[in-house]
């Protein structure tokens, strides 16, 4: 867990100069001029409209992101207009990302070195500075956040059943199903009154089950 810990604070101080940001390009539209991040009463309409309805209500654009408008709203509540806290934000939701990405490697690669060196290679790597450096591009680590744990969920619950499924399907080596040990049976005379009356039910039993299998109903057959 050390090496772990070291990856994600190389990667947290790798973008915490951001935190020294302002908002530019649409941040100033998105966040500044958004009137939908000023009251939970607009909340209905993060996921009735697209992303930019605040400002075109009656264009219909393309662009739904209900998470994002929510994220954003979260941000306005804690930090009011101080961009460092919206960066600091951005920041730690891409080493989340990065975390997610440790844990997805170290299932697949079933090696915890290889993870860390994964893990360190996609949170440092430059094609993730649009994201994670403007406060308004947090839509792609937001996207790879719910998608790393999605899939962790879905590795998780396919390893569950295949160990169920061995386990159901696990064969001893006298070719028998593992079971509970069988109970013993009487010895002596202990008890065999009580097996000799048991033994025509479980006779008719197993020739009613013959016929059964054989797609007949057995009705003939005779105690």
């Amino acid at each position: 867990m050390v090496g772990l810990a070291v990856v994600l604070g190389l990667v947290f101080l790798a973008y915490c100069n951001t935190l020294g940001f302002d908002f530019v390009h649409d941040d100033r539209m998105q966040i500044l001029g958004n009137t939908w991040l000023r009251s939970w009463k607009y909340l209905p309409r993060y996921f009735t409209a697209d992303v930019w309805a605040f400002e075109h209500p009656v264009f219909r654009g393309t662009f739904y992101r209900p998470i994002f408008l929510l994220w954003f709203r979260v941000q306005y509540l804690v930090f009011g207009l101080k961009p460092w806290g919206w960066h600091l934000c951005t920041v730690l939701c891409h080493v989340g990302v990065t975390l997610l990405v440790y844990f997805t490697a170290a299932r697949l690669l079933k090696d915890r070195l290889a993870a860390l060196f994964t893990a360190l290679i996609f949170g440092l790597h430059p094609t993730h500075a649009d994201g994670v450096a403007w406060i308004s591009g947090v839509t792609e680590p937001l996207f790879a956040l719910f998608l790393f744990a999605s899939y962790l969920c879905y590795l998780k619950k396919r390893d569950e059943a295949a160990r169920a499924s061995a386990g159901r399907g696990a064969i001893s080596d006298n070719g028998e199903l593992p079971g509970p040990p069988l109970t013993p049976l009487p010895q002596g005379g202990e008890g065999r009154d009580d097996l000799t009356a048991l033994a025509p039910l479980g006779e008719r039993v197993a020739r009613r089950g013959v016929f059964i299998s054989r797609g007949e109903t057995g009705e003939g057959v005779q105690a």
